[in-house]
């Protein structure tokens, strides 16, 4: 694809990576196969593993909320918030009307789950309290990765390897296909500068510049 400009490996053992973010330094990458986050440098150096089995399991999404990190556990049975060694700090027990949480992101205000069976993301405070949900419109089945970019959501869903962008109400702006050389994408991510992707089908990390 014509648009990829860095492809990044990010294979280690157990491998299924599902959530990713960049910190403004550093790419962190959620490997659900062994309960393990990886940090990486922008050229793709594994900088080191961050074990989090202790207290998470299968965690599908993941946020930077400096100095801290955000996860989430799929279903979801917890969201988790802990610091980049890997202490966790607080488990928020999530609203019960989430019923399959994958993707999380913040504004610094808020949390915003992607529940991928309702199609909605539920907007909630750092202490667990609904405070809305938003219908997403025009989306594809099978939801999953979710982070803000110049005030509007930029998503992933694995039905036509989606990734589109969306207002804050919920209407979809614009998307693209990925498929051919990325599927099932997990997540997504931005440096400040370029959007990158990340699935399990394989698993790599792609720098792109999209005309979204």
């Amino acid at each position: 694809m014509s648009n990829i400009i860095t492809t990044i490996t990010t294979d280690f053992p157990g491998g299924g990576q599902y959530g990713a973010v960049f910190d403004g330094l550093h790419l962190w990458v959620v490997h659900v196969s062994t309960n393990l986050l990886g940090r990486y440098d922008t050229k793709g150096n594994l900088i080191n593993t961050v074990d989090i089995s202790a207290y998470a399991d299968f965690c599908t999404g993941i946020t930077v909320d400096n100095p801290f990190l955000w996860l989430v556990e799929r279903s979801p049975k917890g969201i988790l918030k802990i610091d980049k060694k890997g202490n966790l700090i607080k488990t928020v027990v999530p609203p019960s009307t989430i019923t399959a949480g994958y993707g999380i992101a913040t504004d610094k205000h808020y949390l915003y789950v992607m529940d991928t069976d309702k199609l909605q993301i539920a907007v909630m405070s750092k202490d667990g309290k609904l405070i809305k949900g938003i219908t997403v419109t025009d989306a594809p089945l099978g939801l999953w990765g979710i982070n803000f970019v110049d005030n509007n959501i930029w998503y992933t869903a694995r039905t036509g390897d989606f990734f589109g962008k969306m207002s804050l109400g919920g209407k979809l702006i614009s998307s693209v296909a990925v498929t051919g050389f990325q599927t099932n994408p997990h997540d997504a991510l931005f440096d400040g500068a370029f959007h990158w992707l990340n699935g399990d089908t394989p698993d790599k990390l792609y720098k792109m510049s999209l005309p979204l």
